[in-house]
């Protein structure tokens, strides 16, 4: 076992006990509850039946207390209980994942976007995809951020070092991560964000605050003194019908907004729980690196707190919550005014905190999303944290692998490219390796700019973005064909550089949907454009003519391959890269051992 099994090896361990520990005390107190229920109604049954009544009221009432007590302490520990148990499940799947069995991650099959200028080419989302490697977000705010990172590579230099020296202090925190992921893990509601953000920014149902809770308060007082005065015969009942009437009257002019915002927090009060606790894994972080520090600073200490201002806020929506069991509801408003008096603190927090509320959100998000990068970069030691620099165009890797293929099967080459506009064609047969080289390429240079390690032993570059032109598709819906998807691409492409953005390429056989020589042909032209421009990258290609503009543009055509071998009457890829164009093409050799021809 390396370090990391034998860390997520004895988390689990020790998680398994913890959760075996928690388990036996819950059904402790399970019994627990029986034994004071039943003893409640006994003593009810012998304060009505026997004499010293008193005393069994007495008991009953301790009892009552005590049965209480254990409601509220068989809920903590079966969230207790629970909590382990996700811990549990969360470092048995990060041994799996050490073992490139990860497909029990969320994949982000929602995100998949053909549109986009590189992601559905290299695989960033879906089943087996970049996405579903590295995400071990928690929360809605994590996720998009980590959705944001991978679609939008950063292209400061300083940005990308900060978010590095993050990554490698939360990923030496392996405990630490774990147990924030397990206190939010089966959480996400996606839409407690957005309900939130709704919420601040609707208008107050009610004006001067204090006002308004100083009369209800009030109210409430003489409330309690009336049904007092009406159950001790010191006044009639009909005053307690008037005061009913009344308040159901005030009730009722606010019913339909009161319910509105009863609706909107139906279903995501409770992850303002997992946001307080979660805020609070990173205030007790001992993390001290810039970016992090940033995020908890954001968050703020003592009082003002986000921990503890989204701690009040959620009580008060507990509270709140109990108005959708209609009896309770009915009673609490029919003599206390309880629905308007939650809305009115309701109110007075969100005016004291309404401006700080995305602040909240966001510094969670970006410490969710980097506690994903941390775990992938814990998850491979043997990963290079890439050297941004932010002169001269450069990318100059040695021991460049594709991350999501296994360490046993990997192939890693040494690659690069010094300057703007040099582009690299590659050639080789079918099946050499050509594609999966523009992908290892791709992903790489998403993951450096994400400020996360790469698959090499060694990675410098500078920012910049990435278009990427590997795999199209012809659309029946839009009536496109294959060859008009390919060519939008690539006026995609010319157009960003002919803006004088400073773009990175990937393409994949240029042209293919048309036939050999206008490909060539085509080719060659689309070549001598963006060699104006201010572009490089890789062009993978069968048509080894194309390396022939070596010649025609010395020092910035750089031709590369990757060579098939027949040995013993068998086709030999040794998938390592070498210079100059491939000789060897197979696929009349693949037709005849396949009895085609």
């Amino acid at each position: 076992m390396n370090l990391s099994e034998n860390k997520y090896s004895s988390i689990l361990a020790n998680a398994e006990a913890a959760r075996s520990r928690s388990h036996r005390r819950y059904i402790i107190v399970s019994w627990l509850r029986l034994v004071l229920f039943v003893a409640a109604l006994l003593s009810i049954y012998m304060a009505l039946t026997r004499n010293q009544a008193s005393f069994w009221f007495i008991l009953t009432g301790i009892s009552v207390i005590l049965l209480v007590s254990m409601v509220y302490l068989s809920a903590a520990t079966a969230a207790k209980r629970d909590y382990f148990a996700r811990l549990k499940s969360l470092a048995a799947k990060e041994l799996d994942a050490l073992n490139f069995n990860f497909l029990s991650f969320p994949d982000g099959a929602d995100l998949i976007d053909s549109s986009h200028p590189y992601s559905s080419d290299i695989d960033l989302f879906g089943q087996g995809s970049v996405y579903q490697y590295l995400n071990r977000t928690v929360t809605p705010m994590g996720r998009q951020r980590l959705v944001d990172w991978l679609e939008t590579p950063c292209l400061d230099a300083g940005e990308i070092q900060a978010r590095q020296e993050s990554c490698r202090e939360v990923s030496a925190e392996p405990d630490w991560r774990l147990n924030f992921t397990a206190s939010g893990y089966d959480a996400m509601i996606d839409s407690s964000r957005d309900n939130l953000f709704r919420w601040s920014v609707m208008p107050d149902l009610f004006m001067r605050h204090s006002l308004w809770l100083k009369f209800i308060k009030a109210w409430q007082a003489a409330a309690i003194i009336l049904v007092i005065a009406v159950i001790s015969g010191l006044a009639g009942y009909q005053l307690l019908i008037l005061l009913t009437v009344v308040n159901l009257a005030i009730t009722g002019a606010y019913i339909r907004k009161i319910g509105y915002i009863s609706r909107l927090f139906d279903n995501s009060f409770k992850q303002l729980d997992v946001f307080k606790n979660l805020i609070r894994k990173i205030n007790d972080s001992p993390f001290s690196s810039a970016w992090i520090s940033e995020r908890i600073n954001a968050l703020g200490i003592g009082e003002n707190s986000a921990a503890v201002q989204i701690g009040n806020l959620h009580r008060l929506l507990g509270r709140f919550d109990s108005r959708n069991n209609i009896l309770v509801g009915f009673v609490r408003d029919a003599l206390f005014l309880t629905d308007i008096s939650l809305v009115i603190k309701m109110e007075m927090w969100r005016k004291n905190n309404r401006e700080n509320i995305s602040l909240w959100l966001d510094a969670l998000g970006d410490a969710d999303a980097m506690n994903s990068l941390a775990t992938y970069a814990y998850n491979n030691p043997g990963y290079c944290y890439p050297h941004a620099v932010q002169d001269a165009f450069c990318l100059d890797c040695n021991g460049l692998g594709h991350p999501l293929i296994h360490p046993g099967e990997r192939v890693c080459n040494p690659f690069s490219i010094n300057n703007l506009q040099i582009l690299v064609v590659l050639t080789g047969a079918n099946m050499a390796g050509k594609s999966t080289f523009l992908r290892t390429v791709g992903i790489n240079h998403v993951l450096a700019h994400m400020g996360a390690p790469v698959c090499a032993t060694s990675y410098r570059f500078s920012p910049v973005s990435l278009i990427t032109s590997i795999r199209t598709n012809d659309s029946l819906i839009k009536h496109e064909s294959y060859f008009y998807a390919e060519l939008k691409k690539l006026k995609h492409i010319v157009e960003t550089l002919e803006k004088g953005e400073a773009v990175f390429i990937l393409l994949d056989e240029v042209l293919k949907g048309t036939n050999s020589n206008d490909k060539l042909n085509g080719s060659r032209i689309l070549v001598s454009k963006l060699l104006s421009l201010r572009t490089s990258g890789i062009i993978a290609t069968h048509d080894v003519a194309l390396g022939e503009m070596e010649n025609e543009f010395p020092g910035k055509i750089v031709n590369r391959c990757f060579e098939a071998q027949i040995v013993d009457d068998q086709l030999v890829f040794d998938y390592k890269l070498q210079d100059g164009t491939a000789r060897n093409m197979t696929a009349l050799f693949l037709m005849k051992q396949m009895k085609i021809v």
